[in-house]
């Protein structure tokens, strides 16, 4: 820190002003890295939140398919069919 002559008005004033926007800077770029982050955190918690809703409808169809395949087997066990790997695919009726 430099030596400063409290005599020296002009050199008091330049260095209070200094001072005063060193501080307004300072204030300023805190705020914006808050922001920064308050932003980078809920764009952080809307895509979990998409991943959540994504993983539940995964697994609601994985269900249905199970229980369909399921009920496509019973279909062919009275039926007296058997299935195989080829046959069930979707579009084999």
């Amino acid at each position: 820190m430099p030596k400063l002559n409290f005599y020296d008005t002009d050199a008091v004033k330049a260095f209070t002003l200094d001072v005063l926007v060193e501080g307004v800077e300072t204030r300023r770029d805190l705020d914006f890295e808050r922001r920064q982050s308050a932003a980078a955190w809920e764009t952080a918690r809307e895509q979990r939140t998409r991943a959540d809703k994504a993983d539940a409808a995964i697994a609601a169809a994985i269900s249905t398919l199970s229980n369909l395949l399921e009920a496509r087997k019973m279909a062919s066990k009275s039926a007296g069919v058997t299935l195989t790997g080829s046959s069930l695919t979707p579009w084999t009726f």
